[in-house]
């Protein structure tokens, strides 16, 4: 498998306990994405998960995130909201998501509730589940982290003004804090230093290439791993989302993980050119149609999720 890593982790918070769990590849193309994962998982949609379905929050990374492509370090976090009960969805950048699946893997699912404030480390086989000391404070737990697992680690932590990890701010979206804190989570880190394997590597830099020099041509710079460091644009861009069809189309690129910033901007990829990209990547050799279907496909099952949750209380 090329682009994704084939592995998810389910994490249950309340015994403190993990596996591993696969997925057929087909699932991968047909719930495109992180958000596709984390949404078929929360709608029952894949056979023998559905005891998840409804009890979970998740977090997974596009199959676009992790390669060298530019501007393609979108993951995504969802769940129910613990106030009102819907669905939330929340959408991070920076180094995290790739990090994530040279960890080795595309998502992560908390399961439950832990029963004090902990954290988490991924590794490659498992994890571990550490009770969190409120009075460290976010600054001090980031040296630790480092010290402990170097410079190459990252963490999502949940802070007071949103999500943050040792980079900086990620996420200033209260939803992302209240969708871990309702969990009991308090960051997630992952260390992995491996690289993810291409189906078409040589491809994958030429394209690489030819959109780093579009970014160039604007004057603009960027920041790590081809983010553009500006988040702010990504929440207004985030608010301003009013129609299905609006939805479906930001779907589809938030999927494959690409950033908001490309989308508003303009710079961001042609439904033809990701294809060609999730192609070179991950070897699916996907259409137009097939893209766009996937994202209405994660938009209805969203609908859907909420309108289960409606029906009781208009009942």
């Amino acid at each position: 498998m090329f682009g994704w890593t084939g592995k998810l982790i389910v994490i249950d918070l309340s015994k403190g306990e993990c596996h591993k769990e696969t997925l057929l590849e087909d699932y991968y193309y047909q719930w495109i994405g992180g958000q596709g994962l984390n949404i078929a998982v929360q709608a029952g949609k894949l056979p023998g998960w559905e005891r998840l379905a409804g009890d979970i929050v998740s977090i997974a990374a596009g199959p676009l995130v992790g390669s060298p492509v530019m501007g393609e370090n979108v993951w995504s976090l969802d769940g129910l909201h613990p106030f009102n009960g819907q669905l939330t969805s929340v959408y991070g950048t920076g180094n995290w998501g790739a990090v994530l699946k040279f960890t080795g893997w595309d998502q992560v699912i908390l399961w439950k509730t832990a029963r004090k404030p902990c954290y988490i480390i991924l590794y490659e086989n498992g994890c571990d589940i550490k009770e969190y000391q409120e009075n460290q404070g976010t600054a001090a737990f980031f040296k630790i982290m480092k010290r402990n697992f170097g410079d190459e680690a990252e963490a999502l932590v949940s802070t007071d003004t949103g999500i943050v990890t040792s980079s900086g701010l990620v996420s200033a979206d209260s939803e992302a804090r209240f969708l871990l804190e309702r969990r009991n989570v308090k960051a997630v880190i992952v260390q992995g230093k491996k690289g993810l394997p291409l189906a078409k590597p040589k491809d994958v830099l030429a394209q690489s290439s030819q959109i780093v020099k579009r970014w160039k041509e604007t004057g603009l710079s960027n920041g790590s791993n081809g983010c553009a460091v500006c988040h702010g644009h990504c929440e207004r861009l985030m608010l301003s989302r009013e129609s299905t069809v609006q939805n479906a189309a930001l779907n589809l690129w938030l999927a494959t993980g690409s950033c908001p910033q490309w989308i508003s901007s303009g710079l961001g990829q042609s439904v033809e050119e990701l294809c060609s990209l999730l192609e070179c990547v991950t070897g699916w050799s996907c259409t137009p149609v097939e893209l766009w279907a996937g994202a209405h496909r994660i938009e209805e099952a969203k609908q859907m999720i909420n309108e289960r949750i409606r029906r009781p209380i208009l009942s």
